[in-house]
């Protein structure tokens, strides 16, 4: 019998794997100028992009209570790349944008940072329409462990940011 906590682990893994498929159709789409490839990676876009709202919405109706929401600022949806340097760093982490707000967003990637850690974060969404560049403060950071059919579980790490000024977004 599953629990509460493994819905919830169900549905967040469900939501990454949605989300890499979108990741996957913007990076065919800027590889290539054929139209029709381009119109069916659209097409895929769209229904991933369904899937993985119905997935957020059992999410957040069912299993994020009051204490889980303090934002100040409503989330809209955002993919995008982006890159985030921490002080103390060589290089940048790479992660990818899940949504974001006018203080805020949301990300995923395959290295963690630290809540409290000051970053340079860039971010610009897949359809060109945000496009940050900020100091911000990372708030939170969970690891997800996917558990795939066939080869090693893989583990993403789901984050959150606020920046250091209001952002126009």
């Amino acid at each position: 019998m599953f629990t509460k906590k493994d819905y919830r682990e169900y549905f967040e893994q469900i939501s990454v794997l949605e989300r890499g498929m979108i990741y996957a159709q913007y990076r065919l789409k800027a590889q290539t100028d054929d139209t029709r490839i381009i119109s069916v990676c659209d097409t895929i876009i769209e229904d991933e992009v369904k899937h993985y709202r119905y997935a957020r919405f059992i999410l957040e109706s069912f299993f994020f209570d009051d204490a889980d929401e303090r934002r100040l600022y409503q989330r809209r949806f955002c993919i995008g790349d982006m890159t985030m340097m921490a002080a103390g760093r060589d290089r940048p982490v790479s992660a990818r944008c899940i949504d974001i707000s006018p203080a805020g967003l949301g990300f995923e990637g395959d290295e963690p940072l630290y809540p409290g850690a000051d970053i340079t974060v860039s971010m610009e969404s897949y359809n060109g329409k945000v496009s940050v560049k900020c100091q911000a403060r990372i708030v939170w950071m969970k690891p997800l462990t996917l558990v795939p059919p066939k080869g090693e579980k893989i583990t993403v790490f789901l984050g959150g940011m606020q920046f250091k000024t209001i952002q126009d977004v």
